[in-house]
């Protein structure tokens, strides 16, 4: 009996230490996400149209690079949000369109949050 308790206690500290783990990983990529969507808003605002396509290009790398595993933690549904908000702000960047940028930005930053609308570690999606 003692046995059982044991065994079902350290599956249980396994379960909610892996649903941290996971968490944690999710909310990183929704931060780089996030800071990337910000600091090409901000190239874009001031014309830096080159270093904006530089950086864009240099921050979906790691996008599709973190792909692999987000998927296995999110829905597609979510993933496929930013796929398309970095393909939609990388268009507005070579139209060197600060205006459309902008709400690319908006819209990608959004899309990353929903990522975490399925990732709250409650007790939900523990059971």
């Amino acid at each position: 009996m003692k046995t059982d308790v044991t065994v079902a206690l350290i599956l249980l500290a396994c379960v909610l230490a892996g649903g941290v783990w996971m968490t944690a990983g999710v909310e990183a990529a929704v931060a780089r996400i996030e800071a990337s969507a910000a600091e090409i808003g901000e190239l874009a605002a001031m014309g830096e149209w080159g270093r904006a396509a530089e950086t864009l290009d240099s921050y979906e790398a790691q996008w599709k690079k973190s792909l692999g595993w987000l998927r296995l933690l999110t829905p597609d549904d979510k993933t496929d949000g930013v796929s398309e908000g970095y393909k939609q702000l990388g268009t507005y960047i070579q139209l060197k369109d600060a205006t459309g940028s902008a709400e690319a930005c908006t819209a990608l930053q959004l899309a990353a949050e929903a990522m975490l609308d399925n990732e709250r570690l409650t007790w939900q999606t523990l059971l």
